[in-house]
């Protein structure tokens, strides 16, 4: 995946902050669950993920986006999160220290944005209709954390036995089985 910085001097919506912040959290957390089935490849993937922070981390520090980002309190969060995920990878070129970088990528995430990660509505099934169409934070059993916009729901047919929904995240459909979900919520309507 390549996540640009953000350019703050242009108007950021919360979203595509929230995406960002989403995309990190969850691939730390795959890749530490991914450690013991495929460590090479985990280790491999915290790498793309340290370098995207470092992009990040490196045009945040230009002081063309300092006025940007101090008046301004969802991106001070965000940088503020970005930087602490970044500074906080020690010895990023040794396998020994793998899982405490992918969990603190993991865990600086979170900071800030309770919103979208301690969501405490649990799903009605029975109520998805009421979430189609509409921004929403959807957090799955195995805890990755999704937020777009809903559409398209799918039903049961002969050939699959899951109904599922589809959600637009970082300019891509994820298509997410009820089963797998946990939790969610309405962001905006």
């Amino acid at each position: 995946m390549n996540l640009k910085p953000f350019d703050f001097s242009k108007k950021v919506n919360k979203l595509e902050l929230y995406q960002h912040l989403c995309y990190y959290h969850n691939e730390a957390d795959n890749n530490l669950h991914l450690i013991d089935e495929n460590r090479q490849l985990a280790f491999s993937n915290f790498k793309e993920l340290y370098h995207l922070l470092r992009d990040e981390y490196k045009e945040y520090d230009k002081s063309k986006n300092a006025d940007y980002i101090l008046f301004n309190e969802k991106y001070n969060q965000y940088v503020s999160n970005i930087r602490d995920a970044y500074a906080n990878c020690t010895d990023v070129n040794s396998y020994g220290n793998l899982s405490s970088n992918l969990y603190d990528i993991y865990d600086y995430m979170r900071y800030g944005f309770e919103e979208i990660f301690c969501i405490d509505d649990e799903l009605d099934s029975n109520k998805i209709d009421s979430y189609l169409g509409k921004i929403c934070c959807i957090e799955l059993k195995n805890h990755n954390v999704y937020i777009g916009q809903v559409d398209i729901k799918l039903y049961d047919n002969e050939t699959d036995n899951n109904e599922s929904i589809s959600v637009l995240f970082l300019e891509n459909w994820h298509q997410i089985e009820i089963n797998d979900i946990d939790k969610i919520k309405i962001i905006e309507e």
